[in-house]
């Protein structure tokens, strides 16, 4: 309750008062990292004490395992063209090549097939630390609060994701699926309510088509 209260004073901008609340949550369970997150966060960038900021940034490197950057996006958002990009920019990708290249992925796909399985086990992350792994987005509240993520989000057109996911599967792209599309509307909210919650995460998104017309 006082970790919650926290999150909602710090988006309040009552930062001393949310460090307060945060601080109270690590008084009754003292290794509730994300806690010291949030508090690193206020002495660093808000309500600034340097020492203090030192203090929770040397407790939280205790428990945090590595940094990985994730390319995430919903299905048909261009994640695939996102990950050649950056191989190509000379970062090393984790992915395992099952999925092989075809006729709506001529580049291939990137993936890496552990992730599927993201919310069951998560053993695999260890493999990315320093990396860039493809997460879809459905899959993105699954990843574990041991590690600091970067992550770049594509955003495309809902109708375009849409019309090019009827086609990957064989299906008339002239019509259009308003159930699935609900799904993706309401994934994306929760996207967004996500990382607002997550002091490990940034993210930085990027538009498909501005890709395209802008490499």
């Amino acid at each position: 309750a006082h970790y919650h209260l926290g999150e909602a004073l710090f988006y309040l901008k009552q930062y001393e008062e949310a460090a307060n609340a945060f601080r109270t949550s690590l008084s009754m369970a003292v290794n509730y990292h994300k806690a010291k997150q949030w508090l690193y966060k206020i002495y660093k960038q808000h309500y600034i004490d340097n020492e203090k900021a030192e203090l929770y940034y040397n407790q939280i490197k205790e428990n945090m395992k590595g940094e990985i950057i994730i390319v995430s996006g919903l299905p048909r958002s261009g994640t695939s063209m996102m990950m050649k990009m950056l191989e190509n920019s000379g970062l090393t990708l984790l992915t395992d090549n099952q999925r092989l290249p075809d006729i709506n992925n001529p580049e291939g796909y990137f993936e890496y097939n552990p992730v599927k399985n993201l919310a069951k086990n998560k053993d695999f992350l260890e493999k990315a630390d320093g990396k860039v792994l493809k997460v879809i987005s459905r899959l993105l509240f699954h990843l574990p609060s041991e590690y600091n993520y970067k992550i770049i989000f594509m955003q495309r057109d809902l109708k375009e994701v849409l019309i090019s996911q009827q086609k990957m599967l064989g299906k008339d792209p002239s019509v259009y699926p308003i159930a699935l599309a609900k799904v993706f509307e309401k994934e994306l909210q929760r996207v967004d309510t996500w990382v607002k919650k997550e002091p490990n995460v940034s993210i930085l998104y990027v538009d498909y088509k501005e890709v395209i017309n802008n490499p």
